[in-house]
């Protein structure tokens, strides 16, 4: 198996650990930062394309939790084609899943 090497999209240099790892959304694209570099140049930067919330960390786990919390409440609160509403709260979830499987998980505790 070869090991896969997660590069940060600021510096492009390679990230080792995931306590060092910043997760942010781009349009739809989930990219990988150094802490350092998250820090320097996206945080607090927010846009239509940039989400200035990391989508890994407590704060992005709250949200993916509490999303999907509120989605499967939507889906047997509501009926008819108000049910769709509660796909909206999919979209942290599969941003958090992605992150996950594509970045975190190749990266050392």
């Amino acid at each position: 198996m070869t090991e896969t090497k997660i590069y940060c999209d600021r510096c492009t240099r390679p990230i080792e650990i995931r306590d060092d790892v910043i997760t942010a959304k781009i349009l739809l694209d989930v990219k990988a930062y150094h802490e350092e570099c998250y820090a320097k140049d996206l945080k607090g930067m927010k846009s239509f394309f940039l989400d200035n919330t990391p989508i890994n960390g407590t704060a992005g786990n709250i949200t993916t939790v509490l999303t999907a919390i509120l989605g499967i409440i939507w889906l047997f609160v509501t009926d008819g084609s108000m049910r769709f509403i509660a796909l909206a709260a999919l979209f942290p979830v599969g941003y958090r899943l992605y992150s996950y499987l594509a970045i975190e998980r190749y990266l050392a505790k």
